[in-house]
């Protein structure tokens, strides 16, 4: 925002996204001495200007929709000079001519934060994969996705990535720290623990006996532990004809 128009940018390439030219309709405003801007986490857009007004955008990820204005209720024409938002208690702080004052940010009131939310599952013994989830309302979010280990070594990094989940494979038993950061350098960053635990898979083998020599009614159960089922089961050798089968 320059004072006459607002605009955004594609952050990895420096394109233009979109842009509007900012206006107050009947109303006296000098460009760059009245203004002030903030921006929430659902990219709606707060300007000061003239008249104890803020004018009110949402960017859509392609164009900004103008949401009208929100009135100060400061007595007479003063001017806006600076704003800013406070996403935890959802409040606008602003200062102008004159005055100073702690506003609603009408536009946010519904505007979510940002969640991260993890998965593991084993893949063999001791061994599992990572999977980290991140939620926003954002529009058309990047994300640079970083593991960690215990120690603190980098593991995997998925740089500027348009997918909001994120998979690292052969990961073994332990814990693992992600930073999941949103829209790169600037943006809010997620941070999550996954834990993989996947213990070895074991087997307790519990055999009943025939009822009387030569029968053929003992049986033998197998009780799998550990590992990650469904399990497969393999007899050897297989029993012969007349005994029975797995």
């Amino acid at each position: 925002y320059d004072g006459q128009g607002l605009a955004a940018y594609n952050k990895a390439t420096g394109g233009q996204i979109a842009a509007t030219s900012v206006s107050w309709s009947g109303q006296f405003y000098t460009p760059r001495t009245q203004g002030g801007i903030a921006v929430d986490d659902c990219d709606n857009v707060y300007i000061g200007g003239p008249n104890s007004n803020i004018l009110m955008y949402h960017f859509t990820g392609s164009a900004f929709t103008q949401l009208g204005n929100m009135p100060l209720g400061w007595s007479g024409n003063h001017s806006v000079f600076d704003i800013k938002y406070d996403k935890n208690t959802n409040l606008l702080y602003v200062s102008g001519h004159n005055n100073v004052g702690v506003f609603i940010a009408t536009q946010s009131a519904s505007c979510t934060n940002n969640a991260i939310t993890n998965t593991a599952i084993c893949t063999g013994p001791q061994t599992g994969s990572g999977t980290v989830t991140v939620s926003t309302n954002l529009s058309n979010p990047i994300v640079t996705y970083t593991w960690y280990d215990s120690g603190g070594n980098i593991i995997s990094t998925t740089p500027n990535s348009t997918n909001l989940s994120n998979t690292v494979p052969g990961l073994t038993n332990g814990t693992y720290i992600v930073h999941a950061q949103i829209n790169p350098a600037c943006g809010p960053v997620l941070i999550d623990t996954v834990v993989v635990f996947c213990p070895t898979c074991s087997a307790t083998i519990t055999p009943t006996p025939v009822s009387c020599y030569g029968g053929n009614n003992g049986s033998a159960t197998v009780t799998p532990a550990g590992g990650q089922g469904p399990y497969t089961y393999v007899w050897s050798p297989t029993p012969g004809s007349g005994q029975g089968t797995p």
